[in-house]
């Protein structure tokens, strides 16, 4: 319920449904950091770096152990 968020990234809650109204069909949710560890590598090296960058064909390599945990997991 977007109005009973107190999260201090309510205003980003907000948008993302926003953003979704003009879409056919979206599905929201909430997966714990366990499942979502390689999401959260990435923010994390993001953060220490102060920029965000994207990678083709290969990883930095403070998150290869999750990229390849990510993968093994989908096969």
């Amino acid at each position: 319920e977007p109005s009973a968020q107190r999260s201090s990234y309510a205003f980003v809650i907000q948008e993302a449904l926003e953003a979704a109204r003009g879409l056919p069909r979206v599905v929201f949710q909430h997966i714990g950091r366990e499942s979502n560890v390689l999401a959260h590598e990435l923010a994390q090296l993001a953060m220490r770096l102060n920029h965000s960058a994207v990678w083709r064909g290969r990883v930095p390599v403070c998150v290869e152990r999750c990229v390849a945990q990510d993968l093994n997991a989908h096969d």
